[in-house]
């Protein structure tokens, strides 16, 4: 009997066990996997290419089990609401020839490719070996470099490039205006949000320390509560962060004229209202739990200066739809009648 795992299945699994023991278990069997690389069988992948996109086929084997996955890459898909990306895989053995499994892997291989990283992080990933004792850092022919913009600025000097080729002198003094404003302003708001508010650190920080030892989970929050205040951040009150991080929002938006992708993010905010009374007991659900955070997180911001009315609507868009939507299914969107379209996945990507 062929056993068919669809991405009902996958999901109803991550409820179960938790997106952080899942992918620490898939850690697990990766590296196990890569231990006995050599009993793999590695053959290029086949690939069909055409001016739409890319069809492959990805086939190994250990002598025991046969597989193969099946993965697209098709850009234009977006143009028609579809995924860029789709993937299944078949399993089988050798030895009979018979297939044993057919499983989806659009999802499976996000899940693959953070395990993937996650692995290599923990074993490349070494503090201890850095010139400032942080990651990233690059050693290059004994020449240790430290820190992004300093591995920039060697790789540049190093290798004759210029990443910001093409931009003038303005363009450049925004480009590095924006960069620190975000790495070393608004970045610390946004950990501020993720660690400090308990809600959020509930849903996120919180679970990558399932399974440490005793005490463990708050000594990290705490050493990040010191960090946040000792850059200033953590010095003002929660209503004064937000505002921090809007001024922010509105000083990229002005600087980038990111004023029509906002424009389209609005609308979608008065599309949701349009869909209370939609017929889909699901997408009603969804959208009424999302109009109303929206409204409270509204009343909550109203304190904050006028000047930043257009930012805060945005980033209130931003809070109310990545965390109210995933009460939608997997594979659930919604088409307004102008074109306004939001596709929604499970919390785990958000």
């Amino acid at each position: 009997m062929v056993r068919y795992i669809g991405s009902r299945d996958i999901t109803q699994l991550l409820d179960r066990k938790g997106i952080g023991p899942f992918i620490r278990q898939l850690c697990d069997y990766l590296r196990a996997d890569f231990r006995r690389w050599e009993d793999f069988e590695k053959s290029a992948r086949l690939a069909s290419h055409s001016t739409q996109g890319v069809i492959e086929l990805m086939p190994t084997s250990d002598g025991t089990l046969y597989a193969f996955k099946y993965v697209n890459g098709h850009p234009v898909n977006t143009e028609a609401g579809k995924l860029t990306v789709t993937a299944f895989g078949v399993l089988a053995d050798v030895a009979t020839g018979y297939p044993m499994m057919i499983s989806e892997m659009t999802i499976l291989t996000a899940l693959r490719t953070a395990a993937t990283s996650a692995m290599a992080a923990k074993a490349l990933a070494r503090p201890e070996h850095s010139p400032k004792g942080q990651v990233p850092f690059i050693d290059i022919n004994g020449a240790k470099v430290a820190d992004s913009t300093f591995i920039r600025a060697f790789l540049e000097r190093t290798y004759g490039l210029d990443f910001d080729e093409g931009l003038d002198g303005v363009q450049r003094a925004q480009a590095w205006a924006i960069e620190r404003m975000m790495e070393n302003h608004f970045g610390w708001t946004m950990i501020a949000e993720r660690w400090l508010c308990p809600a959020n650190f509930a849903k996120g920080p919180a679970h990558f320390f399932d399974g440490a030892p005793e005490g463990v989970r708050e000594m990290v929050q705490n050493e990040v509560r010191n960090n946040i205040r000792a850059v200033g951040v953590g010095r003002h009150t929660d209503l004064e962060i937000v505002a921090l991080a809007v001024n922010s929002l509105a000083a990229v938006s002005a600087m980038t004229r990111f004023r029509s992708t906002a424009d389209g993010l609005f609308e979608a905010m008065r599309y949701v209202d349009r869909e209370r009374d939609t017929d889909n007991a699901a997408v009603r659900a969804a959208v009424v739990e999302m109009a109303d955070c929206l409204r409270d997180f509204a009343d909550t911001c109203r304190q904050l200066p006028e000047r930043a009315e257009d930012s805060l609507r945005f980033y209130t868009f931003l809070v109310s739809f990545t965390g109210k939507v995933r009460s939608l299914r997997v594979g659930t969107s919604i088409t307004s009648t102008s074109g306004v379209k939001l596709c929604t996945t499970k919390a785990m990507f958000f």
